[in-house]
C-alpha cells in the first residue's frame, strides 16, 4: 500500500465522455484495480503508478489531476 495515495492530493482521473471501456487501463494495472468503473481511483493500494494512463488507447480519457483529498474546506 502506497501512504500517498489516500489521501492523496493526486489521482488518476477518468473522463466518462471519452472512455471507450476498452478496459485496456484494468487489464495494465499491477494492482487489479479497475479503473474503467470508477471516475477517480482513490483506492488506497492505487500507487498512482500510471500503467493505466499509459495503456489507455484513448488520450486524454485518463489523467492525473491535482485534488483537494479533504473535501471542502470551510474558514
Amino acid at each position: 500500500m502506497d501512504v500517498f495515495s489516500v489521501p492523496s492530493f493526486v489521482a488518476v482521473r477518468r473522463d466518462t465522455d471519452l472512455c471507450t471501456r476498452c478496459r485496456g487501463c484494468d487489464d495494465s494495472c499491477d494492482h487489479d484495480l479497475v479503473p474503467s468503473e470508477r471516475e477517480v481511483v482513490t483506492h488506497r493500494d492505487c500507487s498512482n503508478c500510471l500503467s493505466c494512463v499509459n495503456a489507455c488507447s484513448t488520450p486524454g480519457s485518463l489523467f492525473l489531476e491535482l485534488r483537494n483529498p479533504f473535501g471542502k474546506v470551510r474558514a
